[in-house]
């Protein structure tokens, strides 16, 4: 390949890829709410263990303290 089409093909595929990982992230913090509200007790405690949070509390405690954590907003119309 030459060098005049190589700069413009390696532009091409970072930003593809760039643009790829911006989609996996968001869907991801999309989702996060909606995954720390559904988990059980047990799955709260190991969520807050892996993020080096304190493991003591309520499931409401736990929630609130990973949502904190992980700077997520409340939706509107998400319930407690």
């Amino acid at each position: 390949m030459s060098r005049k089409l190589l700069l413009p093909v390696l532009i091409f595929l970072f930003l593809s890829a760039a643009s790829l990982f911006g989609q996996e992230e968001s869907l991801y913090y999309k989702t996060l709410e909606k995954d720390i509200r559904l988990a059980n007790y047990s799955e709260l405690v190991e969520w807050c263990r892996s993020a080096g949070l304190p493991e003591n509390g309520s499931m409401e405690v736990l929630r609130n303290r990973l949502l904190k954590h992980f700077e997520v907003e409340e939706t509107e119309g998400t319930e407690k």
